[in-house]
């Protein structure tokens, strides 16, 4: 066994976080699952101090009714883009 040591570049790792293109890159993949997941749900774009981030959240109570029983938002939130989950394999043929 070879005994290799990696030291990360932290304030490197919160510049690559707080970039445009991740944000841009994040807040895409955001707007995508809104946008599959159809009437009563929304995207928006946050900031914080470790990164940013996005969110999609249900705006009306029958999409947050329809989350709660389907957990659609999740479903069409690993469906966007090349998603990979290591607990189910490839996973973008999920529908919401």
């Amino acid at each position: 066994m070879s005994d290799i040591r990696v030291e990360l570049n932290h304030e490197g790792i919160r510049e690559f976080l707080h970039s445009r293109e991740v944000t841009e890159l994040v807040s895409g993949y955001a707007e995508e699952a809104a946008k599959i997941l159809g009437e009563g749900y929304e995207a928006d774009e946050y900031h914080a101090p470790s990164r940013n981030y996005a969110a999609v959240y249900p705006a009306t109570k029958e999409a947050w009714v329809k989350n709660l029983k389907d957990n659609s938002i999740i479903k069409a939130v690993l469906s966007v883009g090349d998603c990979f989950n290591p607990r189910y394999g490839n996973i973008s043929s999920i529908k919401p």
